[in-house]
């Protein structure tokens, strides 16, 4: 069989995908998994059920390599089951700033300004705090913010002082120009993490013109002259799957690496590693991480204040962190260097422990 279109990764974005592709029931739509596949909520795993703790059970294992300064290296948190990271998460709801998106379509990306974008934000969340012009209600993802009521004596002594402080009391982080302290957006309902897979995807899962297949690991990509037209997947029999499209969704590290043994990717490096050369593409995917200290960095024009980069320490388990639900914020805009925006944003979290 020749599927209309092969999505790669049932993540965070492979799963929208699915939904959003299927909807024509006369295109065909194979979601490729290399993690399990938890059909619903009776069938998740109680790690990956809690929306107040991230977990950590269902996991890539990667790890950067050691910083220049000496660093010991850091895990790289990536989701391996369907839903990805949306399934692990800390289910943060948070936008990034409309001057950022608006920077991306001033570098020549059509498309991606905040008032382009903004429709689709309020098209996937169903916000149940706020119905004005920033937000939806009748998207699939779900989003709350948790009350004054709900806040431990601890949270709210931190939100307290943040005002005391002088930071702006803030009830809608996702709103533009909204710096200060308040409650965070996120989508835990009922104490359960709403992933891409619950969500989107759980609505997608009865139409006949989709098929999801689980633990399976895509290893490159089949191309007929510079037109991509299946999978290979990975195993000694090299198993392949023919598509009319093929749409990578494997994550900021996964997607690269199956271009890299496609012979997609920079000259130098796929010479280095003796492998095929199909053609050259960019570099630069970035994904956050979970980090073991915090830095501190000055912008190089030397007048701006010092920027605190605020890392969990260690590996976040439940033990550690639970029911995140203050956030205070700090932005300052510096001046540019050369080409290059520095744009530093201070996020300081109050958490209840376990």
């Amino acid at each position: 069989m020749i599927y209309d279109t092969i999505i790669v990764g049932a993540g965070s974005a492979g799963c929208v995908l699915a939904n959003r592709l299927s909807e024509d029931p006369d295109h065909s739509v194979l979601l490729l998994e290399a993690g399990p596949d938890y059909r619903d909520l009776n069938s998740l795993p109680p790690d990956v059920a809690n929306g107040y703790s991230p977990t950590f059970d269902h996991d890539w294992g990667y790890s950067s390599e050691a910083g220049a300064a000496g660093y010991e290296p850091i895990p790289l948190a990536r989701g391996k089951l369907v839903g990805g990271c949306s399934a692990t998460n800390a289910t943060f709801c948070l936008r990034g700033a409309p001057a950022d998106y608006d920077a991306w379509a001033s570098l020549g990306n059509p498309g991606w300004s905040f008032a382009e974008v903004l429709p689709f934000f309020r098209k996937l969340e169903n916000d149940a705090d706020f119905k004005n012009e920033w937000h939806g209600r009748a998207g699939p993802l779900p989003i709350r913010r948790y009350s004054t009521s709900e806040l431990a004596p601890g949270q709210q002594a931190f939100l307290d002082s943040c005002v005391a402080a002088g930071f702006s009391r803030v009830d809608d982080h996702n709103a533009p120009g909204k710096i200060g302290a308040g409650p965070t957006p996120m989508n835990t309902v009922d104490h359960v993490r709403q992933s891409t897979a619950l969500t989107y995807l759980a609505q997608a899962r009865s139409r006949s013109n989709l098929m999801v297949r689980s633990r399976t690991t895509v290893d490159s990509i089949l191309f007929k002259g510079k037109r991509a037209t299946g999978v290979r997947l990975s195993g000694p029999a090299g198993r392949t799957i023919s598509a009319d499209r093929v749409v990578l969704a494997a994550g900021a590290f996964g997607s690269p690496a199956i271009l890299m043994r496609t012979g997609v990717g920079p000259a130098g490096h796929l010479r280095a590693e003796r492998g095929p050369l199909r053609e050259r593409r960019g570099e630069d995917l970035t994904g956050h991480s979970t980090g073991k200290r915090g830095d501190f960095a000055a912008h190089p024009n030397g007048g701006s204040p010092l920027v605190h980069v605020c890392q969990v320490s260690g590996r976040v388990r439940s033990s550690i962190l639970r029911n995140v639900n203050e956030i205070g914020e700090k932005r300052t805009l510096p001046e540019s260097s050369g080409n290059r925006l520095l744009d530093a944003r201070q996020v300081f979290l109050s958490a209840k422990s376990a």
